[in-house]
């Protein structure tokens, strides 16, 4: 994908399922994600709730939300920095999950934006990003392991 990225370029779907041991235990399910596509481009982001923590599941679905949120303000101005995406995502999750604490709404989150003029993907926690082009084989953009509470971003692709 080049890093002028049209909506038309994306499509996607998704499935969320609770695991056998949750579904033994009568956990709910603690994952979410989101694909949404604006005129000024397009993201997708998967968030994974840390099971041991008590309001995971919310924590992922705020976070799926902050993502879009922080990329519908982000994306439109003209040279914004990535980090400036990362930290406006980041402080609208914080705000959202405040009155439960943030360690209780801990979660994974996985994203790539895409707008005309780059493509960015993220990565806090574990989990895996790839790249499917049409008739090509499909390309893993995130480590084979990373460790989790570390953030990283690979910018400008």
């Amino acid at each position: 994908m080049s890093a002028s990225a049209t909506k038309s370029d994306w499509g996607g779907f998704g499935h969320r399922r609770t695991g056998l041991e949750h579904e033994r235990s009568g956990e709910e399910i603690q994952d979410a994600w989101a694909l949404k596509h604006y005129a000024v481009g397009s993201i997708v982001v998967v968030c994974d709730g840390l099971g041991s923590k008590k309001h995971s599941a919310f924590g992922a679905a705020e976070a799926c939300r902050a993502a879009c949120d922080a990329f519908r303000y982000w994306a439109p101005l003209e040279d914004a920095p990535e980090r400036g995406f990362l930290a406006l995502l980041h402080n609208l999750w914080r705000l959202r999950v405040h009155g439960l604490g943030r360690r209780d709404c801990a979660t994974t989150c996985l994203l790539a934006a895409a707008t005309p003029r780059s493509l960015l993907l993220a990565q806090l926690g574990d989990g895996l990003l790839a790249l499917k082009r049409p008739g090509e084989s499909t390309e893993q953009l995130t480590p084979e392991r990373s460790e989790i509470g570390r953030a990283s971003c690979r910018e400008r692709v």
